[in-house]
């Protein structure tokens, strides 16, 4: 689905590992880095267009996928 100002993630946990996101544009640029605080990232900064979405938690991908800004 679709996205506009805010990103939400499901099944992250709330535990003691160091979790972060990486966002990349299409052409595999880095458009973010930000720890996770909660299960949301906010996209404002982002054009629209299709992004990739990197969870890494103690330094292991845990999860990679796509999301659409809108």
């Amino acid at each position: 689905n679709p996205a506009s100002g805010t990103l939400y993630i499901k099944g992250l946990t709330a535990n003691n590992a160091r979790q972060f996101i990486e966002v990349y544009d299409m052409t595999g640029r880095k458009m973010i880095v930000s720890n996770i605080t909660g299960n949301s990232i906010n996209i404002n900064s982002l054009k629209t267009g299709a992004y990739i979405l990197r969870v890494i938690q103690n330094n292991t991908t845990v999860y990679t996928g796509k999301f659409i800004k809108n």
